[in-house]
């Protein structure tokens, strides 16, 4: 894996796309957080999205209803194993987290691709997938630093948040509004919950498709 998880630091050892930047970051888990945990040529300014999924930890309650509907909407199956997102729990907080796609602005997994298969929409901003010509390399899983692609257990097909087209099924579930979509930049100044400035992780980090 593109980067690994120490004692509760992350440590960021992409050299791709021009996220060329190896330094610890706090682990600090959302969307608030991990945007200012981000490489910083990963979100030059100009280059980052302005509207995103925004997180907010505290009010996951772990119901993975979010999963359920990305499944649901992208594979029309009942399940979470395929899902975009995924839930991370701290056991030991007791905690549940939502991790989602950070919307890089320059995005390793897009970089990554020998056969441009990804690509940026134009729209949305989010990463999409010409499936003719995606190979199933895997470069764009590795690329990731957050570890958020994986590959389609059946197509072989990266699963990589496509925003649903700028009205994504996950937020439309979420029942306590831990998702939502909205301006990612001022989400990224909010100061984050006290019980997330520093909670250890080292316990279980699931990969994507893995129920925590």
């Amino acid at each position: 894996m593109p980067w690994y998880l120490r004692h509760g630091t992350l440590e960021f050892s992409a050299a791709i796309g021009g996220c060329d930047t190896a330094a610890p970051r706090t682990a600090a888990w959302g969307l608030r957080s991990s945007m200012r945990s981000l490489p910083d040529a990963c979100h030059t300014p100009g280059l980052m999205p302005t509207k995103g999924i925004v997180v907010r930890d505290e009010l996951c309650t772990g119901c993975r209803a979010c999963q359920v509907a990305c499944v649901a909407g992208h594979d029309g199956l009942f399940g979470v194993f395929t899902a975009r997102l995924r839930i991370i729990k701290n056991e030991s907080l007791g905690l549940d987290h939502p991790q989602v796609c950070r919307s890089c602005g320059r995005a390793p997994c897009m970089a990554s691709c020998v056969t441009k298969a990804l690509y940026r929409d134009d729209t949305t901003s989010a990463v999409l997938l010409r499936a003719e010509v995606c190979d199933s390399c895997t470069a764009c899983v590795e690329a990731c630093p957050f570890g958020m692609v994986a590959l389609h257990p059946d197509t072989g097909l990266p699963l990589i948040c496509d925003l649903c087209g700028g009205e994504p099924a996950c937020v439309r579930r979420c029942p306590t509004g831990a998702i939502s979509y909205g301006d990612l930049l001022a989400e990224s100044e909010r100061p984050p919950a006290m019980h997330l400035v520093t909670p250890n992780l080292a316990s279980s980090r699931p990969r994507l498709g893995e129920d925590g």
